[in-house]
């Protein structure tokens, strides 16, 4: 095995590690052979001890990396000049039982591995090592071309895409948390000339990939040969080639060549002069300028030299600078991609450049030494930025929501809002199922405050979706963070059936999925609050006084009916009232003298909108009892009886209108409008009474239309004596301002005035 290691090696590498010095040719195979196995003795040393001391700069392991891979993984390494690297994956020493490593190569090994790496140079050995497990997946087809060879070649100019359902990360901080970049497109300046190796993750949905892609040169213009006599290096230093002439430096003494340099200040142009060294009159004097040494200007031009884009570097023009410059990336006299009159040096997307590059420059085809830019370019997108609710705020708020933007320092945040409003409103349980909401412009706004507020509206559900982006000081631009949350300060619900495990951890709130069980939950709601909307299903109890004092809708979902259990009425003072599709029962047995009324109204303004009334008093009733109010009555129908007295409305200064309507009373005495003050319009309405003594209307001082209605009475009894059953009954300042079309049946007169 030692034997086989040493083949591997070569034996002069072997004496070069080991200081051995080189002998001549006619060495005897005896001292040979002594010879190795010194050297054997003392590798087995090193192999046993696995890590050496000495000062060695261990290989950089490009692939593979910790991780779990979906993919067998290749071995990439960035091997220190002068070094040798052996490695083993088999958990045994490499120096025992290892492999040379002599480039890119697959690794033929699934499961958990344990890749362990020497280091080797003349100065000693370092050891290495890295743990990664491997569970092959199929290889997706877009992944394909990636897996084809230990390296992934990537040309510039060459694009390729991949489907934004995966996310990367490129470089050296390869780890899953910095995958938050969706893939997408990655293309290179066709010019670029920049060669670099590039270690890159891929996430689906359940699998990690990791590969490396080999970033390549553009090809540049071949090095032309020189036959200018010289060799520099590091710009000052001029060592004089050829032994066969003489040489003057600007215009001074001739002097022959030697082994030591001539050094010069290159902040200045030299002239250098050679002829041969046998000298004759006639022997021509060549000569070649020096020129001083340049600097270098990086374009596109960025006032913080952060760029997101390809740069390109060439000579910074001045006074005296002059000649035929020409750069490379190589550290090489005689580059192998050749040279660039303007070098450029692009990144991928995804990736961060920061970095002192040195720039071999030639000027005139011979090689001057190095310069060095500072890159910074930055095609990475930052992070999206965070988008949270203030005070823990639900995303299905009663109130205004107030959000917080966070981002990494120094980037910016743009954002939009768009929202959605339902009356309605949403499923609290949805957001998910609330409309999508898609950005319809690309306008966006600088955050200028951390903080923006969701109002919300007083009389809609508002479904808020939010749009945000950080951008870097490069221009970058992250994907966007989507916030959704719905502000619904107006619309609850109540279903007296909804039941709620004792172990639910969010209690009833008056949403569509939380809804409350009881109309008094909501009431306090009502009063706090400008306007509330209030969807209402199944039965409804009224237990005790509801007394409301602020706008509000009450509408059914199902033809809902509100069940009166005690003798208080609805009361509704100053505020506006709509009710829509409702039904309410009133059947409290009362042997009380006192009016019993449904619904007590001041200062009120009320709208009943396909509404009935079922209502049996005791002695006297009134279903609306108004006063200063203002009452429509829609598409309604009216059920109203009592032993003595029943009205149906009974109002001073009011404004009472009905329309398309049904009204029935029954008892012993019934007038349906009483009114004194104010005005009154009916249309399109029957009206029966079912009586002893009664009328349609009784009016005192009210401006009164009367068009297209029905009016009809049954006497339970006789008509008394001297009774003149008229329909209207007014006294003289009551304006009847139109009548026509209106019928009566069992009255023996229209109207009586007084």
């Amino acid at each position: 095995m030692h034997c086989m290691f040493l083949e591997n090696m070569g034996l002069e590498t072997v004496k070069k590690i080991y200081a051995v010095p080189m002998r001549r040719r006619y060495y005897t195979g005896i001292i040979q052979l002594l010879l190795s196995v010194i050297i054997w003795i003392n590798i087995y040393s090193y192999a046993s001890a696995q890590v050496i001391s000495g000062d060695v700069p261990a290989a950089k392991i490009l692939s593979p990396l910790p991780g779990c891979w979906g993919n067998k993984q290749a071995l990439i390494l960035d091997v220190p000049d002068g070094c040798d690297v052996y490695y083993s994956v088999a958990g045994t020493n490499p120096l025992e039982s290892g492999f040379a490593y002599d480039g890119p190569v697959f690794l033929d090994v699934v499961g958990d591995v344990y890749l362990s790496l020497v280091t080797v140079s003349s100065n000693g050995a370092v050891s290495d090592s890295v743990e990664f497990s491997v569970e092959e997946q199929p290889i997706p087809d877009v992944l394909a071309d990636f897996f084809e060879n230990p390296l992934y070649e990537f040309t510039p100019g060459k694009t390729v895409n991949l489907p934004p359902n995966m996310r990367i990360s490129l470089g050296e901080n390869l780890s899953a948390d910095e995958a938050y970049l969706s893939a997408g497109r990655f293309a290179l300046d066709a010019s670029n000339a920049l060669e670099r190796f590039v270690p890159c993750n891929i996430y689906t949905e359940d699998t990690a990939y990791h590969f490396v892609i080999h970033v390549t040169a553009a090809s540049g213009v071949p090095l032309a040969k020189t036959d200018v006599p010289i060799r520099i290096e590091d710009w000052e230093k001029i060592y004089l080639t050829n032994q066969r002439y003489i040489y003057s430096v600007d215009g001074g003494e001739w002097f022959a060549a030697s082994d030591e340099p001539v050094e010069v200040d290159r902040s200045i142009s030299h002239i250098i002069q050679w002829q041969s060294i046998v000298f004759d009159s006639e022997n021509p004097v060549y000569r070649y300028e020096l020129p001083p040494k340049p600097q270098l200007e990086i374009s596109p031009k960025s006032g913080d030299s952060v760029h997101n884009g390809a740069v390109f570097i060439s000579v910074l023009q001045s006074p005296g600078v002059s000649g035929n410059y020409m750069f490379s990336f190589e550290d090489s006299a005689t580059p192998v991609n050749g040279v660039y009159s303007v070098i450029c040096a692009d990144i991928l997307w995804g990736e961060e450049l920061s970095e002192t590059i040195p720039v071999s420059v030639y000027q005139n085809s011979l090689y001057q030494g190095k310069l060095f830019v500072s890159l910074l370019i930055d095609k990475k997108p930052p992070r999206p930025p965070v988008i949270t609710a203030l005070d823990d705020a639900p995303l299905y708020s009663r109130s205004a929501i107030h959000l917080n933007f966070t981002t990494q320092e120094k980037n910016s945040i743009y954002y939009d809002v768009q929202s959605v409003e339902q009356i309605e409103g949403f499923d609290s349980l949805g957001i998910n199922s609330a409309p999508l909401v898609k950005k319809t412009s690309e306008r966006y706004d600088l955050l200028r405050k951390q903080t923006i507020e969701l109002p919300g509206d007083i009389s809609q559900a508002v479904l808020y979706t939010v749009f945000a982006y950080a951008a870097d000081a490069a221009g970058n631009k992250s994907e966007p963070a989507i916030f959704t949350a719905i502000v619904d300060r107006c619309n609850y619900y109540i279903n007296p059936n909804a039941e709620y495990d004792e172990n639910d951890s969010h209690p009833a709130d008056g949403s569509l999925s939380y809804p409350f069980t009881t109309f008094a939950e909501v009431i306090p709601i009502i009063n706090a609050q400008e306007f509330t909307r209030v969807y209402v299903s199944g039965i409804i109890p009224l237990v005790s006084k509801t007394a409301i004092s602020s706008d509000c809708e009450i509408i059914s979902r199902d033809r809902t009916v509100f069940s009166f259990s005690a003798e208080d009425p609805i009361i509704v003072r100053n505020a506006n009232v709509r009710i829509k599709n409702c039904a309410f029962e009133y059947k409290v047995n009362s042997e009380s003298s006192y009016s019993q009324n449904m619904f007590s109204l001041k200062k009120a303004n009320v709208y009943f909108d396909t509404c009935n009334f079922a209502t049996v008093f005791g002695s006297n009733g009134v279903l609306f009892d108004c006063a200063d109010s203002d009452v429509l009555l829609e598409s309604c129908s009216a059920s109203v009886q009592a032993r003595i007295y029943v009205s149906l409305i009974s109002g001073k200064n009011c404004n009472i209108t009905m329309r398309d309507s049904d009204v029935s009373l029954i008892g012993s005495t019934t007038v349906c409008f009483s009114l004194n003050g104010g005005s009154f319009s009916l249309y399109d309405t029957s009206a029966k009474l079912i009586t002893r003594l009664g009328r349609i209307a009784e009016l005192s001082t009210v401006e009164t239309r009367l068009v297209r209605n029905s009016f009809a009475i049954e006497f339970q009894d006789a008509v008394p004596r001297g009774f003149r059953s008229a329909a209207i009954w007014k006294n003289r300042m009551t304006d009847i301002l139109e009548e026509k079309e209106n019928s009566i049946h069992g009255f023996q007169n229209f109207q009586d005035t007084l």
